[in-house]
């Protein structure tokens, strides 16, 4: 028999040991809400909550980018620009190409800067368009000279369509599709404005007409509609559309000229009906001639003798504009405070 050894038990053996190895102990339980424990002040809670901030400070600023860059200079084109609730009105002379135009001049005659234009008075009557209004049917309303067309049709129509992103810009602005662009423009009949008149000017920047509120110089070439409007300055071959509403203060930017009045700017409200020919008068010459709607000047004939004479006197005025808050006018910019009430009436030397 064999006697076991003495001395304390030998080691365990070396090697993996038999049997299951042991589970490691389960994570810890993250802390539970409260029963009617507000959501915000939970850890989950407050950190959705700083994300949705988050997000909506970078939306905004991306929106502040984006609605600065279609603001443009007070020399023509861009953006309407308004600060402090003050709507600002770009003024453009009459040879001034302007910053964004839709295309080349194709003006090709204007009235002297000298030229009598039409007068102000008062009356307690309203107009909605910014300025007070008068008829596009009003004969005396806009000058020219006899056979000589303010505008080149053929070639703006050309200039417009030759690129396609200014035909659906120009298109887009008028209501019409890019295709119809000639037959629109050959309805318009090229005339010459004969007071600073308030309009919504449509510059091209980036692929879009941007719109804002101008006033153009007597003596500038546009192209009117059927119902006597201006629809394009030919100058820079921008679509033009009725001015806003004066519904609170206002200032005039951009190059004045020195018979500038704000009290003085008129509007052009819409004829009754499609008018079938244009009553100009030539301030130079002192003579009237009639074109016909939609012609450029080879249809121009002298008024009869049975009817010259004195234009009718058209009256529609607006309610008082309250006046710009900002500092005193200088070159660039002014207020575009009215008398109380003003009204515009067209007579044949102003």
């Amino acid at each position: 028999m064999t006697t076991p050894p003495s001395g304390p038990p030998p080691g365990p053996p070396s090697g993996p040991l038999s049997g299951p190895s042991p589970e490691p102990p389960p994570p810890p339980e993250p802390p539970r809400r409260a029963a009617g424990t507000p959501w915000w002040r939970s850890r989950r809670g407050l950190i959705v909550l700083a994300a949705v901030t988050v997000a909506a400070v970078g939306v905004a600023v991306a929106l502040a980018v984006q609605g600065g860059g279609d603001k443009g200079g007070s020399g023509g084109g861009g953006g309407a620009t308004q600060s402090a609730g003050t709507l600002e009105i770009v003024r453009q002379p009459a040879d001034a190409h302007g910053l964004n135009p839709f295309t080349a001049s194709v003006a090709q005659d204007s009235l002297p800067a000298d030229a009598p234009t039409p007068t102000a008075s008062t009356s307690p009557a309203e107009s909605t368009l910014g300025a007070p209004a008068v008829s596009g049917a009003v004969p005396g309303l806009y000058g020219g000279h006899r056979g000589v067309s303010g505008c080149d049709v053929e070639r703006l129509i050309a200039a417009l369509t030759a690129d396609s992103a200014k035909a659906r810009a120009f298109a887009g602005a008028v209501g019409i599709k890019p295709a119809g662009i000639g037959a629109y423009v050959r309805t318009l009949t090229p005339v010459l404005l004969r007071a600073d008149t308030r309009v919504t000017n449509y510059g091209y920047r980036n692929g879009k007409a941007v719109a804002f509120p101008s006033v153009l110089q007597a003596g500038t070439a546009v192209l009117a509609s059927p119902h006597g409007r201006p629809r394009v300055r030919c100058e820079c071959g921008n679509p033009l559309l009725r001015p806003p509403a004066a519904d609170g203060p206002e200032k005039y930017t951009g190059p004045s000229w020195s018979s500038f009045d704000a009290s003085r700017v008129i509007a052009v409200a819409p004829a009754s009906k499609p008018l079938k020919a244009f009553v100009l008068y030539d301030p130079q010459t002192r003579t009237w001639f009639v074109r016909p709607a939609g012609t450029t000047g080879d249809q121009d004939r002298a008024r009869s003798a049975a009817t010259t004479g004195p234009a009718p006197t058209h009256t529609v005025t607006r309610t008082p504009t309250p006046a710009s808050s900002s500092p005193s006018p200088s070159p660039t910019t002014s207020p575009a405070s009215t008398p109380a009430t003003t009204t515009a009436s067209v007579s044949p030397a102003g």
